[in-house]
């Protein structure tokens, strides 16, 4: 996850489909669309069980927060959207740096802390 972080300062993914309409997607559908876009990296660093972990670490924001959906569904559409995920020493890293920063913010405000929007 620790690449992650790295998202709110750079955030963003998705080599296909960038500009494709998620407005109609489910919060859990997000998660999984955004995780799998972190796994594909490939980054040797990535736990096996990564996949699962980061799904139900990303829909606990909406269950948790559910009056901060819209800030959340943001971050992660930014993530999906406007981020390439690669791997840097082996961890997953996110590029360009700072891309969802503003959609970072949005959501860290409405939870109360960034660490909650993951």
């Amino acid at each position: 996850m620790g690449g992650f972080l790295g998202v709110f300062a750079a955030v963003g993914c998705g080599d296909s489909d960038k500009h494709e309409d998620l407005s109609g997607a489910t919060p859990a559908e997000l998660c999984q669309r955004r995780c799998a876009l972190e796994v594909a990296a490939n980054c040797a660093k990535t736990p096996s069980d990564f996949a699962s972990s980061c799904a139900l670490l990303c829909q606990a924001k909406y269950d948790k927060f559910p009056n901060c959906s819209a800030a959340a569904r943001a971050l992660d559409v930014c993530t999906i959207q406007r981020v390439s995920y690669g791997c840097e020493s082996d961890v997953i890293a996110a590029r360009p740096v700072g891309a969802c920063a503003l959609e970072g913010l949005s959501c860290g405000s409405c939870t109360g802390d960034l660490l909650e929007c993951l």
